[in-house]
């Protein structure tokens, strides 16, 4: 298990139980991987490369804020949200921005046809989400790091319900 992955895994005891044959007990082990979890963990160092094919890499996000946010295109809650990421982008022109999808190039520049997504979009992303990010809990989320590369912000779900604190984060 990585250094990333260690750090922001909370493991919680479930259940204990006899261990068949032995008299000693066992333990059954709870993995709690919400995304408030990564908070004050910093960004692993990955290259990956955007839809047109422009290098990216995470240690270049160093010295701006980030927000980094996981989507794909048949989720109904990240499109919803997309408007309001928009925004974000416009109105904090100097942070960083990434997006990273599951789906393959060809889906997503569909997709783009009929809705408007300006974030830097990194295509075929399951594995960089599992591996590198570490990003199981399901679609939306949405993180946002300071200029180290620190998570200060994660969420899961629709961030415009949160809008009064993603503002107070990016303005700090």
């Amino acid at each position: 298990m990585d250094d990333f992955i260690r750090s922001h895994i909370k493991i919680q005891k479930d259940s204990e139980f006899v261990i068949e044959g032995t008299g000693q007990t066992g333990y059954s082990y709870e993995l709690n991987l919400e995304p408030e979890n990564i908070v004050g963990t910093y960004l692993p160092n990955v290259v990956m490369e955007d839809i047109s094919g422009k290098s990216m890499d995470t240690r270049s996000f160093l010295g701006k804020k980030s927000v980094i946010n996981k989507w794909f295109i048949k989720c109904v809650p990240c499109i919803k949200e997309m408007p309001f990421l928009n925004h974000i982008m416009r109105k904090y022109p100097n942070f960083n921005y990434l997006s990273i999808s599951p789906d393959a190039v060809n889906e997503i520049n569909d997709f783009l046809t009929t809705h408007k997504f300006s974030f830097p979009i990194v295509p075929d992303g399951k594995k960089i989400l599992k591996d590198d990010f570490s990003l199981v809990w399901g679609y939306p989320i949405t993180i946002i790091t300071d200029e180290s590369n620190k998570v200060i912000y994660a969420r899961h779900g629709d961030i415009q319900i949160d809008s009064n604190n993603i503002y107070t984060i990016l303005e700090q």
